[in-house]
């Protein structure tokens, strides 16, 4: 099937006189036009862009102010592509406008393990479906002398991208050079979407992986807390949706939930505690690091007040705000003085086997019983030091005791800003009526950045999904 596309994905509305002043600005160095000339070429153009000025006005009107909350997994920008994108669908339309062109989408290396868990496919089928560019921006671009006559007629004028896409399902475990997508059709337009798809799946499809691989080392609630590490708001959503699709059982930002909601994702909620500064505002020290009252107190005073502003919440203790055993006691107190259910206790610091094993030894030997607590860690967690925390735990006290151990992961920078990929679009093979088709290759310097067509056989066609 075809993709669809009838909306731009440019979001912005731009007025009449916004239009006519970046136009002039355009324009300013066509001395050769005769100033009827060019007061003719502004008029011919304002009347082209005022319906899309009127659908941009309209859209914003519409969805009242959402798209702000779309953030992160709206279609991505037609406009935000790389140059040479332009440059050679220009050459392509001017010398071989009928050429089609196979692409295979894949990715070169694994990082974290065997294989990667996919994500970003259907933002990615999205954005294809919206493919668009506003005219504004390809005036410009035809002005400056950056894509041809005929690149800029064919995107002013184009409603829908005519391209066959086949792709594997978003959460799918795909090993290396295999084909996540196939994207068949005229050179030009398949070679225009390069950019918008590997940006849609590469980091992403890192973020997924690196979840679905912590949930199945620790096999225990995972929540992303990665707002504050990664790259943007954007970068922020992505890695949220790629985490909670593949195990992350929330997030810490407050917007995904929203977006979860959208994207298919039902019941996906924002978790957190507090930070070490909740606690601080509540202590009494001198600029020389004296302390003024009873720390402990203090601390107690903040978990108490929490209590009392959300009480139908469990308190989590940062036990590492004083020192750890400080903070221990003042969970135990907490649990005792207030008659709490249950009782929370987070570790930020220093994470090991041990470290939680000692923190469940000193809650169960205050007299907690071990299904009224739960242990929060959140330190920098990674895939190496969560499997080295489950294997000391059981090598401690035995599989079955890791099993009823009520512990919980806040992961962070990790999820949020995972490493490249490795994701490339290479043609595998291009047709002409003259010549019929050709299967291409890529030589390289360095043996991994090689890409050979054979890779078309490495997948069953009949896995994918058709668009």
């Amino acid at each position: 099937m075809e993709t669809s596309g009838t909306e731009s994905g440019f979001r912005s509305p731009i007025s009449e006189n916004a239009a006519r002043a970046q136009i002039a600005v355009i324009e300013n160095d066509m001395t050769e036009l005769s100033p009827e000339q060019r007061e003719a070429k502004r008029q011919k153009y304002i009347q082209t862009i005022t319906p899309q000025l009127a659908a941009n006005d309209d859209r914003i009107r519409e969805l009242g102010g959402i798209p702000r909350l779309e953030r992160g997994w709206a279609p991505i920008n037609a406009e935000s592509n790389d140059l040479y994108q332009f440059t050679m669908a220009s050459i392509y339309l001017e010398k071989h406008e009928n050429k089609t062109g196979k692409y295979l989408l894949y990715y070169r290396n694994p990082k974290d393990a065997g294989g990667m868990s996919i994500f970003g496919i259907s933002r990615a089928l999205d954005t294809l479906r919206n493919f668009k560019f506003h005219p504004l921006f390809l005036y410009q671009l035809f002005q400056q002398g950056k894509i041809t006559e005929k690149l800029y007629t064919k995107l002013l004028n184009m409603e829908k991208l005519d391209l066959k896409i086949r792709a594997v399902q978003d959460g799918e475990f795909v090993g290396g050079s295999t084909p996540l997508m196939i994207v068949e059709g005229p050179l030009w337009q398949a070679q225009l979407v390069e950019t918008t798809l590997l940006g849609c799946l590469d980091s992403a499809s890192g973020s997924a992986t690196r979840m679905a691989t912590l949930a199945a080392i620790l096999e225990k609630p995972v929540m992303e807390f990665g707002t504050r590490r990664a790259s943007g708001e954007e970068g922020t959503v992505v890695a949220a949706i790629a985490s909670v699709a593949n195990g992350a059982v929330g997030a810490a930002n407050t917007v995904v939930p929203i977006v979860a909601e959208r994207y298919g994702l039902k019941g996906v909620d924002s978790k957190g505690t507090t930070a070490h500064a909740f606690t601080e505002s509540y202590l009494q020290i001198d600029f020389k690091g004296r302390a003024l009252s009873d720390l402990t107190k203090d601390e107690f005073q903040a978990y108490k007040e929490y209590n009392e502003v959300f009480p139908n919440a469990i308190p989590t203790v940062l036990i590492d705000t004083l020192k750890k055993e400080t903070g221990l006691k003042t969970a135990i107190r907490l649990y005792k003085e207030l008659g709490l259910k249950q009782i929370g206790v987070r570790d930020d610091s220093n994470i090991t086997a041990e470290s939680v094993l000692w923190i469940y030894d000193y809650l169960v030997e205050a007299g907690i019983p071990t299904e009224d607590f739960f242990i929060v860690i959140s330190d920098g967690l990674s895939i190496k030091n969560a499997i080295d925390i489950r294997g000391g735990i059981e090598a401690e006290r035995g599989a079955q005791f890791y099993n009823d151990l009520d512990i919980r992961a806040g992961v962070g920078g990790f999820l949020a800003r995972p490493p490249i990929a490795g994701m490339v679009y290479k043609l595998a093979e291009w047709t002409d009526k003259a010549t019929g088709t050709h299967r291409v290759s890529k030589a390289s310097a360095v043996e991994a950045k090689a890409s050979f067509p054979p890779v078309l056989t490495y997948r069953d066609n009949e896995t994918f999904q058709d668009t």
